[in-house]
């Protein structure tokens, strides 16, 4: 006689007072897995001291992620040594390699010059320039060792390493200093020039490198009857008009900001204009929309592979 056993039975939590049902235990499958990170371009802004440098710095606590710092602001290489104090690390040769902008002799007597004479100075357009060049040839000082050191060209750049604008605000007034430094006349024709270089400079550098890219910018607040969809709080970027279409061109757009002496991200928050793919609020209720912890490396998060233990 044949004895038929029935397969255990669990009950599954239902949503909205629905009477459970009663269903038969599936084959037990493996856990899913992500076998592919794709290259994520983030932008993070927000004021003076909110955090982005600290979150930046995170990344350095996986010693298989280089980061290659394109710094524009004055106080760049300081705040990334200060962030790596604070945070106890200690860094591999060829980690995390800093590019600074600083002014030649001859580019600061230009730069002197233009206050006193109706001529250009050189300077005004030579941080785009220097850009530009270091997008051929990345070369800058090793924090590990202090020495220069050449990276090459970023189209060489690999999935292990992040590419860190520091930041787009300073780019982007080189830009325009640069374009009013032009025979442009009319101001229209400013805005117009610089939005353009801006969306076409992006896209083409998302299309030559195979690596993360972290830009860092700082906020501006718009008019509140002239909000772009409703947001107040946005990236400080040249011509309002285009905001919401450099934002576009981010996976993640992340507002820091400094609460009580502590960086947080705002992932979501009426007001604010950010955008968030790699940070799963919906899985982790415990994650506050408003203040997320300002690490890339947390594991609730997607931006890059789980660290090895």
């Amino acid at each position: 006689m044949t004895t038929i056993v029935e397969t255990p039975k669990r009950v599954l939590p239902t949503l909205g007072g629905a009477k459970p049902a009663s269903v038969a235990t599936p084959v037990p499958a493996p856990a899913p897995s992500v076998l592919y990170y794709p290259m994520n371009r983030t932008l993070l802004f927000g004021a003076g001291g909110s955090g982005k440098t600290t979150s930046v710095t995170s990344i350095l606590r996986n010693p298989k992620l280089k980061l290659r710092v394109l710094g524009l602001d004055s106080n760049c290489i300081a705040a990334m040594v200060y962030s790596i104090r604070r945070m106890n690390l200690s860094l591999i040769p060829g980690q995390v390699v800093v590019s600074q902008f600083v002014l030649s002799p001859a580019e600061r007597a230009a730069f002197v010059r233009s206050f006193t004479t109706a001529a250009v100075g050189k300077a005004k357009s030579s941080g785009k320039d220097w850009v530009e060049k270091q997008m051929g040839d990345f070369t800058g000082i090793d924090l590990a060792t202090g020495q220069s050191e050449s990276c090459g060209g970023i189209h060489t750049f690999d999935q292990d390493t992040v590419l860190v604008i520091d930041s787009w605000t300073a780019f982007q007034n080189h830009l325009i200093r640069n374009f009013l430094s032009s025979n442009l006349g009319a101001d229209w024709e400013t805005y117009r020039a610089v939005q353009e270089y801006v969306t076409n400079y992006m896209t083409a550098l998302w299309a030559c490198v195979d690596c993360h890219v972290i830009v860092l910018a700082h906020s501006k607040i718009t008019d509140k009857q002239k909000g772009i969809r409703g947001a107040v709080i946005v990236p400080d970027i040249y011509g309002q008009a285009a905001v919401q279409s450099f934002a576009g061109l981010f996976s993640d757009v992340l507002l820091c900001r400094n609460e009580g002496g502590k960086p947080v991200w705002v992932a979501r928050e009426n007001g604010a204009l950010t955008a968030v793919r790699n940070i799963p609020l919906e899985l982790y209720p415990e994650l506050k929309p408003a203040a997320c912890p300002p690490d890339f490396l947390d594991p609730r998060y997607s931006f890059f592979p789980p660290m090895e233990k």
